[in-house]
């Protein structure tokens, strides 16, 4: 039996309410873990001459095997009596609906290996995913890269809600803080996810974007630092005071264009 996505059933409950504050994710000592300082949104550029479904599907079998990998880590965390319901962020849950349309409640890890399931069911599938040089994708390949990456948002969202202090212990938040940007950045440049659903995340996604614009910002500075120093090396008198004066205004305006980046970014 095929098994679809659902909708969400969003119900909160006042007691169980979290705030901003009180996320472990969103705590800014650990926003900044990172495994790559790379530029995410340069990475999920569609490279020249290749095809748009290779590249989505490329990646997608890459964010399903790494997300699976996480789901392994955790399966003795996430656990029916643990999760009895996929809990997402702000209390809300989200059920199955099966190819009858009848929605079934399961817990996380149920919903987790459905899903899972379902996105390697469809990458292995040949008639999905094409590997044969004579083999095209087929006219449905966007409606079901939609589902899958529905799917593992869902996933994803659940462990940064309610497992992200596990695998801060385990020093894993910096592989999920890179997994969560990459993914997020990519699903919304190819708009495999819509808005609405990627505000699920958006929280976290608002946060990581700033601080990756904070950090590619502050290499310059420490680049530019670096270049004036070695030419006050070589000068003195006038000339050195002229180097660090250039230096302290190449970092003012270095650091007032962190603060517009960063006040214009939104998810």
């Amino acid at each position: 039996m095929d098994w679809l996505f659902s909708g969400k059933s969003k119900k909160k409950d006042n007691r169980d309410s979290v705030s901003d504050s009180q996320l472990i994710y969103l705590r800014d000592e650990f926003v900044r873990l990172c495994i790559v300082d790379a530029d995410i949104q340069s990475l999920v550029a569609l490279p020249t001459a290749v095809d748009q479904n290779e590249w989505l599907a490329t990646n997608t079998i890459g964010f399903v095997e790494h997300l699976n990998l996480f789901c392994g880590v955790l399966s003795e965390y996430c656990s029916p009596s643990a999760c009895p319901n996929m809990l997402l962020p702000g209390n809300s849950t989200v059920s199955w609906i099966d190819d009858k349309g009848k929605k079934i409640k399961c817990s996380a890890v149920q919903y987790m290996n459905f899903a899972l399931s379902y996105c390697q069911r469809c990458c292995s599938d040949e008639s999905l995913f094409p590997t044969k040089y004579d083999k095209s994708f087929p006219v449905t390949i966007t409606t079901i890269l939609k589902k899958i990456y529905r799917s593992l948002l869902n996933i994803l969202a659940h462990i940064c809600h309610s497992h992200y202090e596990q695998l801060a212990l385990l020093q894993l938040s910096g592989h999920l803080n890179t997994l969560t940007h990459h993914f997020l950045v990519f699903a919304k440049t190819f708009q495999l996810v819509d808005e609405k659903e990627l505000s699920l995340l958006g929280d976290i996604f608002l946060k990581l974007k700033q601080f990756y614009v904070f950090r590619r910002n502050e290499l310059k500075i420490v680049s530019s630092c670096h270049y004036h120093d070695g030419d006050a090396g070589k000068v003195g008198g006038h000339e050195e005071n002229l180097s660090s004066e250039i230096k302290d205004e190449e970092t003012d305006n270095l650091q007032r264009q962190i603060e517009f980046e960063i006040s214009t970014i939104t998810i």
